[in-house]
């Protein structure tokens, strides 16, 4: 029996999400940081390439300041509860040199999937990987109006994967 040639194909590597953090620096008003508890995904390198997936509680927001996390969580009221999950899923992810990646894929939440594009820099660290993204919101959804006073807005998320 042939034993097929796997010297050519080379290993999957995954690292799975081990936290989720953002930062918003609205161009009026204090800059928001904060994290999700309730976390899952992972970044996978294998023989197509790379795949990224993240997945966040939405009502796991803490923000470390009071009045800040109870908006946030009061933001959707009971739709929050009722789809509490947002997930993205890489389609396509290139390299484009010094550790930065193009990153497309579909982000899904509230009911709604969105297509995406961005630049995110990735880095080892000491027990895995940091992704970072960096994007500037300019518009919010109908159903979010009440936050429309922080726009436009820088908002910088940090997904750490552990090894």
């Amino acid at each position: 029996m042939i034993q097929p040639n796997t010297s050519d194909v080379p290993a999957t590597r995954r690292w799975p999400v081990d936290g989720v953090a953002f930062t918003v620096d609205p161009a009026l008003g204090p800059t928001i940081r904060g994290r999700f508890d309730r976390v899952g995904g992972s970044y996978e390198v294998g023989a197509d390439g790379i795949r990224i997936e993240v997945v966040v509680d939405a009502t796991s927001v803490e923000t470390g300041n009071g009045l800040w996390t109870g908006l946030l969580h009061s933001a959707e009221g009971g739709r929050l509860a009722q789809q509490p999950e947002a997930r993205f899923r890489s389609t396509r992810v290139r390299q484009s040199g010094n550790g930065t990646l193009r990153v497309e894929g579909y982000l899904e939440a509230a009911g709604k999937t969105e297509p995406v594009a961005f630049d995110a820099d990735v880095k080892p660290t000491d027990h895995g990987l940091e992704l970072e993204a960096v994007a500037t919101v300019d518009r919010l959804g109908k159903s979010a109006d009440r936050f429309a006073f922080l726009l436009p807005a820088t908002v910088r998320v940090t997904t750490h994967f552990t090894a």
